[in-house]
């Protein structure tokens, strides 16, 4: 799954099936975002570095979920931040969240494994 924050605009499209509107979303984060799932690995969630603070950010104000129950034992999140090269983008920096252990992944350290 690829994920990125930002503006979108969305437009509902009439059509002759009055009970299901067809809905598109616009906007570079669709496109970043999709880019993001074009790269991204099995079990895991590549984000961009505005989604991955915007995660980050929304965990730790969330008085329902401390931060250390969704990130792990350490509640200051160090999120080990990658550059790749995205098409029409250039470079990128993107974070890597472990969907098994809801944490960030550092793939430098995968890599080397």
């Amino acid at each position: 799954m690829g994920v990125d924050h930002g503006k979108i605009n969305i437009s509902y499209m009439h059509t002759t099936n009055k009970l299901v509107p067809t809905i598109s979303i616009f906007g570079d984060c669709v496109n970043t975002a999709a880019r993001m799932e074009q790269t991204c690995l099995p079990s895991l969630v590549h984000l961009t570095k505005a989604a991955a603070e915007r995660l980050v950010h929304e965990r730790a104000k969330a008085p329902t979920i401390p931060p250390h129950q969704y990130f792990g034992e350490d509640a200051d999140v160090e999120v080990p931040y990658d550059i790749i090269v995205v098409k029409s983008k250039g470079e990128v920096a993107t974070a890597w969240l472990d969907t098994s252990t809801r944490e960030f992944a550092d793939m430098k350290e995968r890599q080397k494994e």
